[in-house]
């Protein structure tokens, strides 16, 4: 992508001030989508006493590849090495593995909701369970 705007920069005539003088061509026309920021989806289901979160994210390029695998890699939960694979060498200094944006989540997540869940619920059961004993 990168490339395909350097040469459009070229045959456009495309310039700035060069750090040491003169004129260098430059590419940073490049305007921002904000698609893939902007297409993660998370499904809540909630059935049979199972709790299901889904994350995705749908964004796609021209050719119909879906284009967060190249950004930040996959949601691979069995290697976070499979999960690095298709992500692209330029953006791993810049972008964060999803899965471990995504762990990183699923683990507050566990700590603050469903711990709360389990100290609320036992103190419902607390205040309203009642012994009743035969021994006076």
């Amino acid at each position: 992508m990168l490339a395909l705007l350097r040469r459009m920069a070229i045959e456009r005539g495309d310039t700035v001030e060069g750090p040491r003088g003169g004129t260098v061509v430059t590419n940073l026309k490049y305007q921002r989508t904000f698609e893939l920021r902007d297409d993660w989806q998370l499904e809540f289901k909630a059935q049979e006493g199972r709790i299901t979160l889904t994350i995705s994210n749908k964004a796609q390029n021209d050719r119909g590849d879906y284009i967060a695998q190249f950004v930040v890699g996959t949601l691979n939960q069995r290697s976070r090495r499979e999960a690095a694979e298709p992500q692209q060498p330029f953006h791993s200094p810049r972008w964060p593995l999803a899965v471990d944006t995504v762990n990183f989540w699923l683990d507050a997540y566990r700590e603050n909701v469903v711990g709360a869940l389990e100290t609320q619920f036992d103190e419902f059961l607390q205040s309203t369970i009642r012994r009743r004993s035969r021994r006076r």
